[in-house]
């Protein structure tokens, strides 16, 4: 954090300003200004609709947020105050125009193409897809292709008739006849099909097994949706935070500008016989320390930079300018919904949500697949051979011969009645546990929401507050830098306007960039930014 306040003041000759600014001086000490009247304190964090609201303090405006939340104060700060006061930071920082430089979506959309999760996740979408296939595959009978050849040991032919029975078939027939002994073959070859239709499994089974799939790969799906969605706000946070450390070098480059200035006055002051040397050695220690948190501020910009580009998966040591305007209101902060809306629109899109819904209801279909297991089946079957010998066939006559069969069999394993309990009864413990993390997971979001509301509102708040802050910082500032070079004011009093001015303007650009970070974290709540970017996968 940075210590000292920032604002260039010019050194020089003290003696012949003193005689002017004394009676100026003089007269801002015996007319002070007006001081703005104290902005009323905002409403309570967990404040609800028709909750009485403490009477604002003169001068200020209460208006409710869109949807019933807590009261918004307005201090009366116009956008042209704000704008004006945040001018002189937004000059300094260099920012580029729209398009010319990195946004908090440029830098999530880079995220989201990169990121290692994101990329499990794609994989673990396509094995459930592929489990769909495999449980369409059920609906296809079972076809099984053989062929086979067998060598048999030798075995005697067989004589079935008397060559004395030949003889006299012989000689009704008018012509010889000769009955030859059986030989049985010693190589017997056979090619087989046999095809099996699970009947019984098309109507009642298999059907479950697809919708279990199915809903696994819509689990997987959402799965994935919610990695886009998290990836996507931590880069935007990283991208703000980043941001942030900007701003914080140019404070701390200013508070050193303020702090030089400063000693160019005491040393002034010295040499005029109006400052002591230890006013002097105290300003000399107020510039070693602004130099420090500078090296700290810019330190830490490095690390925000580094942590942005492994967000975007980028190599280290890359150059951005910021594209964004982040010190500008964003609409949405005066259209917050209430705690009530946004949990029913966070609980109907965010994809953690649907994806537990998902999973248990594909636990579901394989409890009840399961189950039918404990019933009889019935399988159509059929087979068909071709085979020298075939079995069919009662004399073999080294020929190869045809024969099919065609049946229906009905069967019932009694026995796996406890197994298939057993595995339905663990599907619907599983069921139930996915349930009980969707409710743990609804109760999560809705502390999601509440914080992420109060923190926006909270934000819009300060904006104004740290507009009206800053204001006075500088005014006081510029009071006390004349009155000290008049000798009309202390060292201390200086130091402390000069820590005031630093605190004032830290506090407003914190404001806007909370306000940013805010929207980002409410918007992920609410699961408005759940849907993956386009050419990512079929959404759901």
């Amino acid at each position: 954090m940075v210590s000292k306040g920032v604002r260039v003041v010019r050194g020089g000759g003290l003696l012949p300003l003193a005689l002017l600014l004394l009676a100026r001086g003089a007269a801002a000490q015996a007319q002070p200004a007006k001081a703005p009247a104290a902005p009323a304190a905002p409403a309570a964090p967990n404040a609800r609709p028709g909750a009485a609201a403490t009477p604002p303090a003169a001068g200020t405006n209460v208006t409710a947020s869109t949807g019933g939340n807590a009261a918004i104060i307005d201090t009366g700060v116009s956008d042209a105050q704000k704008a004006q006061a945040i001018q002189e930071l937004k000059d300094r920082l260099h920012m580029a125009g729209p398009g010319q430089g990195l946004t908090s979506d440029e830098a999530a959309r880079r995220a989201m193409q990169t990121n290692a999760t994101i990329e499990a996740k794609k994989r673990a979408l396509e094995e459930a897809e592929s489990g769909i296939d495999s449980a369409n595959a059920a609906y296809w009978p079972t076809l099984k292709l053989s062929a086979s050849y067998t060598r048999l040991s030798h075995v005697a032919a067989v004589q079935f008739l008397p060559p004395a029975f030949a003889d006299a078939l012989s000689i009704v027939a008018g012509q010889p006849i000769v009955i030859s002994p059986v030989k049985f073959p010693e190589n017997a070859w056979s090619f087989d099909a046999a095809l099996q239709v699970p009947i019984s499994d098309y109507v009642f089974k298999v059907s479950h097994g697809v919708a279990g799939a199915s809903k696994q790969r819509d689990a997987a799906a959402f799965d994935r949706n919610a990695t886009f969605a998290s990836v996507a706000r931590d880069a935007r946070v990283a991208y703000y935070t980043w941001v942030r450390q900007q701003t914080q070098v140019v404070i701390a480059n200013q508070a050193l500008e303020q702090a030089q200035g400063h000693q160019r006055d005491t040393q002034n002051s010295f040499a005029a016989g109006l400052a002591s040397k230890a006013d002097v050695l105290r300003t000399q220690a107020d510039v070693a320390n602004a130099m420090l948190e500078l090296q700290m501020a810019r330190n830490n910009t490095a690390v925000a930079a580094a942590q942005l580009d492994v967000a975007m998966g980028l190599p280290p040591g890359q150059e951005h300018a910021i594209g964004e305007e982040v010190f500008v209101e964003a609409p949405e902060l005066a259209q917050l919904p209430s705690s009530e809306a946004g949990l029913r629109e966070a609980l109907a899109k965010r994809a953690e949500v649907k994806s537990l819904d998902a999973a248990s209801g594909a636990a579901r279909e394989q409890a009840k697949s399961a189950r039918i297991g404990n019933y009889p089946r019935l399988d159509g079957q059929a087979a068909a051979t071709y085979a020298n010998p075939n079995q069919r066939y009662f004399i073999p006559d080294g020929k190869f011969h045809e024969s099919w069969q065609a049946g229906l069999v009905l069967s019932w394993t009694p026995t796996a009645i406890p197994s298939n309990n057993a595995t339905a009864a663990t599907a619907d413990v599983k069921a139930e546990e996915l349930l009980a993390q969707r409710r743990a997971v609804g109760d999560g979001i809705k502390v999601e929401i509440e914080q992420a509301l109060r923190s926006a509102e909270t934000a819009r708040y300060s904006i104004n507050v740290a507009t009206t802050q800053l204001t006075s910082a500088e005014e006081s500032y510029r009071v006390r830098t004349e009155l000290f070079r008049a000798g009309r004011g202390t060292n201390v009093e200086l130091t402390d306007a000069e820590t005031a001015l630093t605190n004032a303007r830290i506090a407003l650009a914190d404001s806007y960039i909370s306000a940013r970070i805010a929207l980002v974290q409410l918007n992920h709540a609410l699961g408005r930014d759940a849907a993956p970017p386009a050419g990512n996968g079929t959404e759901r």
